[in-house]
């Protein structure tokens, strides 16, 4: 492998659990990568259904495995694995997926469009669509975004600020934005996530419109991905509200109460790590989120694609405050 070939190497990054079933699926698409330079880098949740040495005797590209010694969850066990990846290039996969076979092509063609635009050393996160399929690969919706709320135009750190807009599967990043991004903090949601955020606030987030996964909807990691789910959901709460309205409202306080509390810990995380090389728009954005000023944070959100309603922005503006008097009260007693 010659050196321009070596700087184009991408780690296939896996977190695995219990994937057996779908696994070797899943490897066969990696096998008809049309990329050369791949290797699988694979962190094992304590399966005991034969994940690893499924992936132990995979040898179609080159693999390292590893077996954590107790239990991690999803994000800290992706971000182990990505702690292990050490190509200059990091695509993120989920083990029970299928990847069309001009998939890195694909994303690695938009990474170098991104890097001939930027100075060296930026922080690039690239993205692309994914199909939604169920259980035996039949296609339930052929675009994620043609049918959420969420946007492929999300870039900034004000889109990224309380929703996530970009499945972990189809993230390639590069190794200048996993160097800052590692390790997750503990205030991070998900590392798929906070990937997103430092992006969007240090660096650049581009995406690939064609759809480069299937992406399977089942009981494990079952997501509200369709518009006539859209739609069912929306019925029911609209039900909610109208017959319980009381148990409604305590429910949508508690949760945004939460998010509220998430946002401001994860805004004062990016505040601390990365003050000295945010853009100018992240910095701007991020000192209305962290400010006293509720308007201001409201602002923010509404002007973005949080992908939330309007009072969902609304109550995690004025909560964010609520939080921080309360954190301050007790912190002086």
């Amino acid at each position: 492998m010659n050196v321009a070939e070596a700087d184009r190497r991408v780690d296939v990054v896996m977190a695995t659990y219990n994937g057996a079933r779908y696994l070797p699926e899943m490897l066969d698409s990696l096998t008809a990568q049309h990329y050369a330079g791949l290797r699988l880098v694979a962190c094992d949740d304590g399966s005991s259904d034969g994940t690893p040495e499924l992936l132990e005797k995979f040898d179609d590209i080159p693999v390292r495995v590893s077996r954590n010694p107790r239990n991690l969850g999803a994000r800290d066990n992706f971000s182990r694995a990505l702690g292990l990846a050490d190509a200059p290039y990091v695509a993120l996969a989920d083990q029970d997926d299928v990847w069309m076979p001009g998939k890195i092509a694909a994303m690695m063609d938009r990474m170098a469009e991104l890097e001939g635009e930027s100075s060296s050393g930026t922080p690039i996160l690239v993205f692309s669509d994914l199909h939604i399929v169920d259980t035996d690969l039949n296609l339930m919706l052929p675009s994620f975004y043609e049918g959420t709320f969420k946007s492929r135009d999300a870039s900034t750190l004000g889109d990224f600020a309380i929703s996530n807009h970009v499945p972990g599967c189809v993230i390639l990043a590069n190794r200048a934005l996993l160097d800052a991004a590692l390790p997750v903090p503990a205030v991070a949601h998900m590392h798929d996530w906070w990937l997103c955020i430092v992006a969007a606030a240090i660096g650049k987030i581009g995406h690939v419109p064609e759809p480069l996964i299937k992406f399977r909807r089942h009981g494990a990691n079952e997501t509200d991905s369709g518009r006539q789910k859209r739609r069912s959901t929306w019925i029911w709460q609209a039900l909610g509200r109208a017959t319980r309205p009381r148990e409604y409202f305590e429910q949508r306080m508690e949760a945004t109460t939460k998010l509220a509390s998430a946002t401001n810990a994860l805004m004062m995380t990016m505040e601390q790590r990365f003050d000295d090389r945010l853009l100018p728009d992240a910095r701007r954005m991020l000192k209305a989120l962290v400010g006293r000023s509720w308007v201001r944070r409201y602002a923010v959100l509404r002007q973005s694609r949080s992908g939330e309603s309007p009072v969902t922005d609304l109550l995690v503006a004025l909560q964010m405050g609520l939080a921080r008097n309360r954190t301050a009260l007790a912190k002086g007693r």
